[in-house]
């Protein structure tokens, strides 16, 4: 599956992301942002493959957080939408 540009993600991404300023999983993003599991799980599925996110698995889940390309990007997006 060929990346996507970081600026043509859907906008339900950017959600995602926002809530990810600590680890979180699946369950948990569902109720903050209210988008469906498989939303959220093919979400975070084509941010892992770009580098944004990083997955940790625990016994009781799996737990996903912002890299430093992911932060970045934030900043990237916070600007633009700013301007």
């Amino acid at each position: 599956m060929p990346t996507l540009n970081e600026f043509e993600y859907p906008i339900y991404y950017l959600e995602i992301l926002k809530r990810l300023n600590e680890p979180k999983g699946i369950r948990q993003l569902e109720k903050e942002t209210g988008l469906n599991y498989h939303k959220i799980y093919n979400a975070l599925k084509n941010l892992e493959i770009d580098g944004v996110v990083s997955r940790r698995d625990t016994r009781k889940e799996k737990l996903y957080y912002l890299t430093e390309k992911g932060y970045e990007l934030l900043r990237k997006l916070r600007v633009i939408l700013v301007e």
